[in-house]
């Protein structure tokens, strides 16, 4: 990491990702369903948000997950640790 003044980087798979499909992630990883209201956007909402994973890429071999493998592998190491 030696001659990297900023580490500060976006991570992701460079993917966008509503805010439902993380909500159904979310639910999906962590076996449960989450009580919601679906409202219309409101003015100046991105339908998505896009990580620019550039600046990762150029420092790190890091390679990022999916959310959804993300949630998962949460899930396994939460239950090893509480039961």
């Amino acid at each position: 990491l030696e001659g990297h003044e900023q580490l500060i980087s976006n991570m992701g798979l460079g993917q966008g990702t509503s805010v439902l499909e993380m909500i159904k992630a979310y639910e999906s990883g962590f076996e449960l369903e989450l009580s919601k209201d679906i409202l219309p956007a409101r003015p100046g909402d991105p339908p998505q948000l896009v990580a620019n994973t550039e600046h990762l890429k150029s420092w790190s071999t890091h390679q990022c997950k999916s959310i959804e493998e993300s949630l998962r592998s949460l899930t396994e190491r939460r239950k090893v640790l509480i039961g």
